[in-house]
């Protein structure tokens, strides 16, 4: 029931153009303005939801200062996770990690 769910809440959000894709987080500059800027260029105001498979270290301290956003591992994406944030944004590799999930493959 709850794979029914998440695949349900993640087909919806991505049919209403609510969930982005970005190629990854390896910002050229580490610095909190550089994820700010790039995150307010996708999604300019609201909640935002991070996603990648797993987040590099400097991406972590960049965006942890950023009070409307926040960070997930594609694994560890729930339901809830795709419902109280207004745009999620991916990285490929999480997207294929999230692909796997809900055609039911092993990672």
């Amino acid at each position: 029931m709850r794979a029914l769910a998440f695949s349900r809440a993640l087909f919806d959000r991505a049919s209403a153009g609510e969930i982005a894709v970005i190629e990854n987080f390896g910002f050229t500059v580490k610095k909190t303005k550089t994820v700010n800027k790039v995150v307010g260029l996708i999604a300019p105001k609201g909640k935002i939801l991070l996603v990648d498979a797993p987040f590099a270290a400097e991406t972590r301290l960049a965006a942890r200062n950023l009070e409307r956003v926040s960070l997930q591992e594609a694994a560890k994406l729930n339901t809830l996770d795709l419902a109280q944030y207004s745009k999620i944004i991916v990285s490929t590799k999480a997207l294929e990690t999230i692909i796997a999930r809900v055609s039911g493959e092993k990672n």
